[in-house]
Formats: structure tokens, sequence, C-alpha cells
């Protein structure tokens, strides 16, 4: 009897004409940002109350609570949606809107999650990453940049690997085009 294999997702990149079109499109617009610091925002939907945040690899000037409003963020705010390196190379846009429930200490989902922008940035290491669906690789960098970055320890480099895997795997499944010129 033949083994079942699982069927794996593709990754990568669409260079679906029609798609790219409706990305470039997409990117030519206002996004969610911090009307103090002009970061792009991350948002959170829980129990029917929207937060933001700034993102986990930004550096702030200072401390400050975000003002959500729309614009163009300043690239000195702008980091890789990857591994948080500053020095954007390439954006990238998911046909999909993306939302990763939180799970909690056994896996389970909590009924809160974080939502995501349809555009996405990459540093120049990560582009070819994203480019060629290489989640492991980008995993890899995630986990070292993110975790040098906040000197984080062995077990809290481990669950950023997993909330990362988790991101980046729904980054995937939402089918991304790109890259584009940041």
């Amino acid at each position: 009897m033949a083994k079942k294999t699982k069927k794996v997702p593709r990754r990568g990149v669409s260079g679906n004409p029609a798609r790219r079109a409706q990305a470039e499109q997409l990117l030519a617009e206002d996004t969610l940002i911090c009307e103090i610091c002009r970061a792009p925002l991350d948002w959170k939907t829980a129990n029917g109350i929207t937060s933001f945040s700034h993102p986990a690899g930004i550096k702030l000037e200072f401390e400050h609570r975000p003002m959500p409003t729309t614009g163009k963020p300043t690239p000195a705010t702008t980091v890789c949606d990857f591994c948080g390196e500053t020095g954007i190379s390439a954006s990238f846009v998911t046909a999909k809107q993306i939302v990763v429930p939180d799970v909690d200490a056994q896996g389970n989902p909590t009924g809160t999650g974080n939502g995501y922008d349809k555009r996405w940035v990459a540093c120049a290491r990560c582009t070819p990453l994203v480019e060629r669906g290489n989640l492991a690789a980008l995993l890899d960098r995630a986990a070292h940049m993110l975790g040098a970055r906040h000197d984080l320890g062995e077990a809290q480099r481990a669950r950023l690997r997993r909330d990362a895997k988790r991101l980046q795997e729904a980054f995937f499944e939402a089918e991304p085009t790109g890259p584009f010129p940041a």
C-alpha cells in the first residue's frame, strides 16, 4: 500500500500579472501608522476591543502609546517584518488579510489574535528567502536577529521562533506577491 504524503502548501511568491497590478495599487495607498513616530502599527482584537502596538523590532526614540492614523511610514521607523533589521529593500503584498490567533501554553487558541497589514517589507537578506519560500532560514534569521536585539535566553528564543513560525506560515498561506521596490 502506498504511503500517503501530507500535502505541503507551496511557499514563495506569486508572479501573476493581475495580482502584481493589484499589489502595486495597494502599495501606493496609505497604511496604518503611528501619528507620533510615523512607524507602521500592528493591531490585536480581543472581545471586540482593538488595541494597537509598535512592531517588535522597532527602536523608538522615546516611549509612547501608539496613536493610529493612516499615512506613509518614515524609512527610519520601518523594520523588516521577518527579522526586525533596518534597511528595507523590498515590499510584498498578500492576497488575503492575515490574522494569527493567540494560543495558550498547550497550543490551543485563546479567542484573541493579532491582525497584520497586507503590505510586508523585507531587508536585503530576507528578500531572497521570502522569494524562495525558505521558512526555515527566515525563522533562523528572526530568532538570531530579534533574540540578540532583545537579549533573549534560549527558552525565550524558542518561543519567539514558534510565534514567528505561526506568523510567517500565515504570511505564505496568504499568497504573497512581490518583490516590489521598497
